[in-house]
């Protein structure tokens, strides 16, 4: 099954899904807080900075971590520049990585987070931590608790 590719969303688009005004949109890429580039004369902005993909459903503790960041050595901060994948396990690791963002030890929100991923050590800067945090805990609901429609389908209708 091939991996979900990073997206590129064009920027009037993305505006109309966020209720944001076009120059609005192209005045944050500028600013640093989207990540976008000019593709043949048009803006777009990136989708899915940080995505777990699950190769194999029947073994979803087995995936890859894809970062689009700009990497300078082992320091990831959020950007274009490339695409980063690693493959993990889920296990007691990542429960750990999880809960430097949001256990009773978390890191301060604007520091960089050294973390270990994919058998390597890197520096994750702020600008990756939600989009981090959010594809792991995605990634660990669907470990941990499966499809739970399948588990518990919904009573029948009379």
């Amino acid at each position: 099954m091939p991996h979900d590719p990073i997206r590129w969303t064009p920027v009037t688009d993305f505006a109309v899904a966020h209720n944001f005004d076009v120059d609005e949109v192209i005045t944050r890429i500028h600013d640093g807080t989207l990540n976008g580039v000019v593709i043949g004369a048009r803006w777009y902005v990136l989708d899915d900075l940080v995505k777990v993909d699950v190769p194999d459903k029947d073994h979803p503790e087995h995936g890859v971590l894809r970062i689009a960041c700009n990497r300078d050595g082992n320091r990831l901060t959020a950007g274009c520049n490339t695409v980063l994948e690693l493959d993990l396990t889920y296990g007691d690791d990542i429960r750990t990585l999880i809960g430097q963002f949001i256990g009773p030890e978390c890191v301060p929100p604007a520091a960089p987070v050294a973390v270990q991923l994919g058998g390597q050590q890197w520096i994750v800067d702020p600008s990756l931590h939600g989009e981090l945090l959010g594809s792991l805990l995605v990634w660990q609901v669907e470990v941990e608790l499966g499809d739970l429609l399948v588990q518990y389908p919904p009573d029948p209708v009379h």
